[in-house]
């Protein structure tokens, strides 16, 4: 085990993961911790020496991709700047976890404001299943969904660019998409009128301009076949 994996480790048994809310913002973090409590937790731990030397720890673990940073830009800084744990797995192991995983979870249609999304699943129902499947809390459980899907493993439909343990969060597994393809291996044909897995009111918006272009030519074009026959008719 390397020393940047190890710190890791003794991070998560120290630093309070939590939900956090930055001031100004409506976007909720949840298991995100703040530099500076970890900065003050390797400090108070004897882990590392001076402030300094964790801020250099804390840049080296955001090279290393052992931790993400949620908010702000740049490097590890000692503020209210959020942060998370990031649990690394190979592609076969975000394969192996997504097809056991698809198993036990059931993906159906879910409506969220006025759009419906089609063969899905929510965040937080994966983060269930794998808790009670492996033992784990929910952050790892968070962790190890946000690992599948940076791998591929499942894709999003709805939600923010990580995995999140939301209910409003949707995902759909990669492996079951390929599998809802046609025995010849090819996608099944959509009609150029298909709006997709959603309909959303961009969508509906678009589909009502076309009805609308298309009402007004065909109206145009009786109203002038009507006219024509008048003036045959007034000929007479």
């Amino acid at each position: 085990m390397t020393d940047e994996k190890r710190i890791v480790d003794i991070m998560k048994m120290g630093v309070v993961c939590k939900t956090h809310r930055p001031v100004m913002s409506l976007q909720k973090y949840k298991y995100s911790f703040k530099g500076q409590d970890a900065v003050n937790f390797l400090v108070s731990s004897g882990t590392v020496g001076t402030e300094e030397e964790a801020v250099r720890v804390g840049d080296r673990l955001l090279e290393l991709e052992l931790i993400a940073r949620l908010t702000g830009k740049g490097v590890f800084l000692s503020d209210n700047s959020l942060y998370r744990f990031v649990k690394k797995l190979t592609k076969d192991e975000a394969f192996r976890y997504a097809t056991e995983m698809s198993k036990k979870i059931l993906e159906k249609d879910r409506k969220y404001r006025m759009s419906t999304y089609k063969n899905c699943f929510t965040g937080s129902e994966f983060v269930d299943t794998f808790v009670a499947s492996h033992k784990v809390d929910r952050n790892e459980a968070t962790q190890t969904g946000n690992a599948i899907l940076a791998l591929r493993a499942i894709v999003q439909i709805r939600g923010d660019k990580d995995f999140e343990d939301e209910t409003t969060s949707f995902y759909r597994f990669k492996l079951k998409r390929e599998e809802t393809r046609t025995g010849t291996g090819k996608v099944p044909f959509r009609s150029v009128f298909d709006l997709g897995d959603k309909v959303s009111p961009q969508n509906m918006c678009i589909y009502l301009f076309f009805y609308l272009l298309f009402f007004t030519f065909t109206s145009n074009k009786f109203l002038m076949r009507y006219h024509s026959l008048e003036r045959e008719l007034s000929r007479l």
